[in-house]
């Protein structure tokens, strides 16, 4: 047993036989707080990003369950929940509460399920959307899942501010059909023009790759608020952003990652990378 008193923990062991001894009493610190790592939509220990890179020795000693729906995965997990026919992360999630109990399902896991299968499928217009994912969405909208809300959020609540800054993205937007790939670049001045700031760029990459399904490579470049050049850059299947900016300190996953290029004009960046693109791409 034990209890607190003036701040101190009391911690009270009593022995089957004899007496305890001080030899026989030993502590040690644990460098963390945690016993327990879930990971969603991660492919491998790398996709866990600066997380991975300061506390590795932590992912290594500690048990992990790996939740996923990417033929990129790499198992990595002490319990590995991958399912390759799921459109999304959350799909697998459902399945999972699903079957250790279907309570734990209320209208707000549900919305929340339906909210990345929306998002991931781009609205179930992606060509791996199966019957079944079709039978869960409707089951999850019947189980209270608010699917006008989830639509509207994602895709009809655009502030004027990100609206300038996509009009300034569409401005200097190119295309290299060969390579199948499409890129702009955001200079700091757009950014104070438009109102808004480095936040927006989630909207922006999304409404990218939205509006040019033909693209398999996307990439935005723009200018910090140190105005170091950086790159979005996000990879259809079976390409991987990471491997592509290798050069350029690539960090995130196979599909989205973030590149820092050591150049102070946007444009000369601009030149290096898609040069560097198009030769990994040609090869």
């Amino acid at each position: 047993s034990y209890d607190k008193k003036d701040g101190e923990l009391h911690i009270h062991l009593l022995p089957k036989t004899g007496a305890w001894e001080e030899k026989h009493v030993a502590t040690s610190t644990d460098s963390y707080r945690y016993d327990l790592i879930i990971g969603i939509g991660a492919a491998d220990y790398e996709s866990f990003g600066t997380t991975f890179k300061r506390y590795g020795d932590f992912f290594f000693e500690t048990p992990l369950i790996n939740i996923d729906h990417s033929p990129d995965n790499e198992h990595f997990g002490s319990i590995n929940v991958v399912d390759m026919n799921a459109v999304s992360s959350t799909e697998v999630c459902h399945d999972l509460l699903k079957r250790l109990d279907a309570s734990f399902i209320d209208e707000e896991i549900a919305t929340m399920i339906l909210t990345g299968m929306i998002h991931k499928t781009r609205s179930f217009k992606s060509p791996n959307v199966s019957p079944k994912t079709l039978k869960t969405a409707s089951n999850l909208i019947a189980q209270g899942a608010r699917r006008d809300e989830i639509v509207q959020q994602l895709y009809k609540t655009r502030t004027v501010e990100t609206l300038r800054l996509w009009g300034r993205a569409l401005a200097r937007l190119k295309s290299d059909k060969k390579h199948g790939l499409v890129s702009t670049m955001l200079t700091r001045q757009d950014f104070v023009h438009a109102g808004t700031d480095e936040g927006a760029l989630e909207t922006i990459i999304e409404e990218l790759i939205t509006s040019t399904p033909e693209a398999q490579i996307a990439a935005i470049f723009y200018e910090d608020t140190d105005h170091q050049i950086r790159v979005i850059l996000h990879a259809e299947r079976p390409h991987d952003a990471i491997y592509l900016g290798a050069p350029f300190n690539a960090m995130g996953t196979r599909a989205l990652a973030a590149l820092s290029i050591k150049e102070t004009d946007i444009v000369k960046a601009e030149k290096k990378v898609m040069t560097h693109l198009r030769t990994k791409l040609s090869g």
